[in-house]
């Protein structure tokens, strides 16, 4: 049996509205439902979210109802209403599932989500720019920022208090202090 359509509403929201919670991978089983790998630190959020906003990278970006939800190792199954088997499933295979801004999960002070500091000004304790934050790495240890366009080409700050001095999202910016390393030749 061959699907007609997508399953969903088409939404009003943007990718640019919305923040990636999961990535859906290939249909589990015979009645439609998927599995997808969790892209967030609070994968609980799936039991009381009732809709995801799902889309390929690029949009447009459908609603997409939840019906079940269970975790499977480090997935998390969901079956959404209209998608009833694995045909229909596979249509959503790669897609980003989301959640519009206002509904992340709210962290603690001083906390920031990647995509809150990705693309900010970073800027030394005296204000010289040094480029723009690129991407977040997790690390066991603490996250690292690669900052790149600046006059010194990539520089990796780690996000801990020597190095990470502030992130202003108001203003755009982080600052940070480069580490220095000294030059052992004599």
């Amino acid at each position: 049996m061959k699907p007609s359509r997508l399953p969903g509403q088409a939404s009003p929201l943007k990718p640019s509205q919305v923040v990636t919670v999961a990535v859906v991978g290939k249909p589990h089983g015979l009645r439609g439902e998927l599995r997808c790998w969790p892209e967030t630190d609070h994968p609980e959020r799936f039991e009381t979210t009732p809709r995801l906003v799902g889309g390929p990278e690029a949009g447009p970006l459908r609603v997409l109802e939840v019906e079940s939800v269970r975790f499977h190792k480090e997935n998390v199954l969901l079956k959404f209403v209209g998608v009833d088997n694995p045909e229909t499933a596979g249509l959503l295979r790669g897609w980003l599932l989301s959640v519009p801004e206002a509904e992340i999960v709210p962290l603690k002070r001083g906390e920031f989500y990647h995509y809150q500091v990705e693309g900010l000004l970073a800027v030394d304790p005296e204000g010289a720019e040094l480029g723009r934050v690129a991407e977040v790495l997790a690390n066991p240890a603490h996250e690292i920022y690669v900052i790149r366009g600046g006059p010194a080409g990539e520089l990796l700050i780690p996000a801990v208090p020597e190095y990470l001095l502030g992130v202003d999202l108001q203003a755009g910016r982080v600052t940070v202090r480069p580490l220095v390393f000294e030059d052992d030749a004599n």
